[in-house]
């Protein structure tokens, strides 16, 4: 997680997710795709895209072993995990939040399988 600190604190993306690829050629492939496949599917406008993370920004930065991918992301749940063993711990989800979170699923994966063909 990371913090935008020219933004005041009840702007929409103060705090966002920073993912940076390894610099070996497969990783920077693996993400070029990924900016692809997000950028297109973020411009299509369907129900279920609101259930799919959304670019902010991208750039790259230089390392000693060569150039590194940067996404900046919208900031979402940790994980599922996470949302286990902190809220719920050993009880599970409790089903109308599971039938929820399936939903949110179900119309994301339609969006992406008719946007994105995958």
């Amino acid at each position: 997680m990371v913090e935008d600190i020219t933004k005041d604190e009840d702007e929409p993306h103060k705090y966002c997710t920073l993912k940076v690829f390894k610099s070996e050629k497969s990783y920077t492939e693996a993400a070029d795709d990924e900016i692809k496949l997000l950028r297109n599917i973020n411009g299509y406008n369907k129900v279920g895209n609101k259930y799919i993370i959304q670019i902010l920004d991208r750039f790259t930065i230089e390392g000693p072993n060569g150039d590194h991918r940067c996404l900046i992301l919208e900031l979402m749940w940790k994980d599922s995990f996470h949302l286990l063993k902190n809220i719920y711990h050993q009880e599970g989800l409790p089903i109308p939040m599971l039938k929820t979170i399936t939903y949110q699923m179900l119309e994301a994966l339609s969006v992406i399988h008719e946007q994105a063909e995958v």
